[in-house]
């Protein structure tokens, strides 16, 4: 087959196109593609699979050279969506239902928009799979449309037949920061995903209530000042109209501000006008933390942490590893008597988040005093050693020694050493 696709390779070579060949094993699986041999065009990283015989050197000559002149929206299924998701920096993807007759005119009138996102430079999809829009994002009416710019999808709340304002919208969500607005499904996915999440749940206001439209808005203007500095701590801020799941949560009346800390809610009682108040709670570390339970966060929270607090103790580990789940277990055994002593102990599992801190391996327990990092030196599933060794290092007085890879972590983190 590779033989029969040197002619292809001239002709492509001519308009400037490189084409390669891969014999890495299951790599298709990455982009969301199954078996092979196989015959891919990407288009703005987008894959298009040639589904005729490889054999027909004019067939798939054909293919390539119809998809370099495509100017419709490229359709994909779920799982080339999930590996787009994971690889690109922002996306669009239109979830429609081809047996639906109103739904395929929308579709067609939609076509012409796919080269104004091309010059945006975001890419857009159509995705004909009901079930992935009902189950996974909680899209009950199609067509409609989400849009990633990171991991959160935004749900366009617009008339999707207004061509002029959903562009705009997807050119303004990509300019800016703005607070994604989501599914119930979608913000139950991010809670199982993230370790803290913070969700508005926005109030029912009948169409000629002025007075709950204008307090909807003014609320969510406040927290659109703050969403950068609640991103900065390392927290995820996402809005909703789904009420179903605030009442699931018990939560007694609307419009509410909440935080999700590992799956559990925490609602905000104060001033909901006041994005101050709402910032400063937020960044308390006892709005952080759980009773009981050692909190797990990513690498912004913590490092948020270490510079807010003395006295810092911080378990790196891999979720993989078995020892790890039982090292986590003889650890919440000390937990409480940390808060005693006033340490905060929390444990981190995002990938290479140790080496920031001059650390290489994992599981590794770390003690954080003023933002200096002390590594554990005995057996972590001893939980009287350990707890002894933490006393031990907060009424140490001595000058902390550190190795090169610390010291490196220190210089790039201190205003001041010595």
């Amino acid at each position: 087959i590779l033989y029969t696709m040197d002619d292809l390779d001239k002709a492509l070579d001519g308009k400037d196109i490189k084409m390669v060949s891969i014999d890495e094993n299951l790599i298709e699986k990455e982009y969301g593609l199954h078996g092979s041999p196989l015959l891919v065009h990407f288009n703005g990283n987008i894959p298009r699979v040639f589904d005729g015989e490889l054999a027909e050197e004019e067939e798939f000559t054909n293919f390539v050279m119809e998809s370099l002149e495509k100017s419709e929206i490229e359709e994909v299924n779920g799982d080339v969506l999930d590996s787009l998701v994971t690889r690109l920096p922002n996306l669009v993807a239109v979830f429609f239902d081809s047996d639906d007759e109103k739904n395929m005119k929308i579709m067609t009138s939609l076509e012409d928009i796919d080269d104004d996102f091309d010059r945006n430079g975001v890419p857009l999809v159509k995705v004909d799979d009901v079930t992935k829009a009902n189950d996974e994002f909680g899209l009950d009416n199609l067509p409609s449309m989400l849009y990633w710019k990171g991991e959160i999808p935004n749900m366009y709340p617009g008339d999707i037949n207004d061509k002029k304002g959903l562009l705009d919208w997807v050119v303004k969500t990509k300019a800016e920061d703005t607070i994604e607005f989501v599914t119930e499904e979608i913000l139950e996915d991010m809670v199982d995903k993230f370790e803290y999440v913070v969700a508005y749940f926005q109030p029912y206001c009948k169409e000629n209530d002025v007075t709950c439209q204008a307090m909807r808005e003014d609320i969510l203007e406040g927290l659109e000042d703050i969403d950068d500095n609640i991103d900065d701590i390392g927290i995820s801020l996402v809005t909703t109209k789904d009420v179903k799941f605030a009442r699931r949560l018990g939560i007694p009346k609307l419009p509410c501000v909440g935080i999700f800390k590992n799956g559990n809610f925490q609602a905000y009682e104060g001033d909901l006008t006041s994005e101050v108040s709402i910032l400063n709670w937020l960044s308390d570390i006892d709005t952080l933390e759980i009773p009981g339970v050692i909190e797990e966060v990513n690498s912004d929270m913590l490092n948020n942490i270490i510079k807010l607090e003395d006295d810092v103790l911080v378990f790196f580990y891999d979720p993989e590893d078995k020892d790890s789940e039982d090292i986590i277990v003889e650890l919440e055994t000390i937990d409480d008597n940390l808060e005693e002593e006033e340490v905060e102990f929390v444990k981190c599992s995002e990938p290479n988040a140790q080496r920031e801190y001059g650390l290489t391996q994992v599981p590794a327990l770390v003690f954080f005093e003023n933002g200096v990092p002390e590594v554990y030196p005995g057996d972590l599933k001893n939980d009287d050693e350990t707890l002894a060794w933490i006393s031990k290092e907060l009424s140490n007085q001595e000058i902390e020694e550190v190795n090169p890879s610390i010291l490196g972590y220190l210089m790039d983190s201190s205003d001041f050493l010595a």
